[in-house]
């Protein structure tokens, strides 16, 4: 798809609003079309990178190739390009929320719905339109990331800001981002989010033991990390539940009182015992609620996902059970209704 075309969409779009945001999708157009001009085929590039990237980008092609034919993913034409983009984020992403309440400012586009989050191509982009919240007196956060998914509206290309991970997080990534384009149901930014999260940590696991044997050294690092993310979407789930408890009794609740409270969490991290530092960044952070919210999107409560997975038995077979839901306009609480159906024994699977 040619960079002219990509511009003819976003002009469209843009004639269909108003100011600034004729500007973000512009910006937003303008991003996207760099990346799709300045990218080249996979073996076009491979003998002219240095031996680790090119090892890495072997690595993507086989994740890839796993993703779709031992998962049940959809086939694409993703990551058969390459992108050099000579910085370490391809893209900003702003998180806004309400300052005593855990509930996420949302922006609305087309195709996509509802997002929980608005991204940029540009970091000022990305500051200044938290800064327009935070003169308001919301909660916000602003991150970096070194990938996205397109939903398949454009071939994905690897950029270079992917090959920063390790091998086993740079597995989960291609597994995640292809769960996206397999599987994206629009308004339910929370589910989406979460399903990739389990995709990916499961299929990363599935991917070495295919790949290295169940003795595979590898392996036994993938499984620690994925007990801790599993503890700690344990500890964040009840923590985000009492905190919301917490803002609904104290209605007088002011910056201080919060601050103490947000705490009394970090504290309570602490007490954790985690096998990997994956999470050691946790207690370092600068808490407030736009933070809090992003590990609601993606690592609320996975246990519905990994009940139905050990039903089903195998990816594909858990795939197809979560494609049904479609259409669903509350799927995570149609998956419980999944787990709550007969199993193959007769009896009755309970969440």
């Amino acid at each position: 798809m040619n960079k002219g075309f990509f511009f003819l969409c976003f002009i469209i779009l843009a004639s269909q609003t108003t100011g600034c945001q004729i500007d973000y999708y512009l910006k937003s157009g303008y991003g996207q079309a760099l990346l799709l001009k300045n990218q080249k085929p996979i073996q076009e590039v491979l003998e002219q990178l240095p031996s680790e990237k090119k090892r890495k980008l072997l690595l993507i092609l086989n994740a890839k190739d796993f993703a779709e034919k031992d998962l049940g993913l959809s086939p694409s034409e993703n990551y058969t390009s390459y992108v050099e983009l000579n910085r370490r984020f391809v893209t900003y992403i702003v998180q806004v929320a309400e300052p005593f309440k855990l509930q996420y400012h949302y922006w609305h586009f087309p195709f996509v719905g509802s997002i929980p989050y608005k991204g940029f191509f540009d970091q000022g982009d990305a500051r200044a339109e938290a800064k327009i919240y935070d003169d308001q007196g919301f909660d916000t956060f602003v991150r970096g990331v070194r990938a996205f998914s397109t939903l398949g509206w454009f071939r994905d290309p690897i950029l270079s800001s992917m090959l920063d991970y390790d091998d086993d997080d740079l597995v989960n990534l291609i597994i995640h981002e292809t769960t996206h384009s397999t599987l994206y149901i629009k308004n339910n930014a929370d589910f989406n989010e979460q399903l990739a999260t389990f995709v990916g940590n499961k299929g990363t696991e599935l991917f070495y033991i295919k790949r290295e044997g169940e003795s595979s050294p590898m392996l036994e690092v993938i499984k620690k990390k994925n007990l801790d993310e599993n503890l700690f979407s344990q500890f964040i789930t009840k923590e985000l539940s009492n905190l919301e408890t917490w803002y609904r009794d104290h209605p007088k609740a002011n910056k201080d009182s919060k601050i103490a409270r947000l705490k009394e969490l970090q504290d309570r991290f602490g007490q954790l015992k985690f096998g990997t530092h994956t999470f050691d960044y946790f207690k370092k952070m600068s808490l407030n609620n736009a933070v809090l919210l992003g590990y609601k999107t993606y690592m609320n409560d996975l246990s519905s996902f990994e009940l139905l997975f050990k039903k089903k038995g195998s990816m594909k077979d858990f795939l197809q059970e979560v494609k049904a839901l479609e259409k669903s306009d509350d799927p995570k609480q149609d998956l419980v209704r999944l787990n709550a159906q007969d199993d193959t024994s007769g009896h009755r699977v309970y969440q």
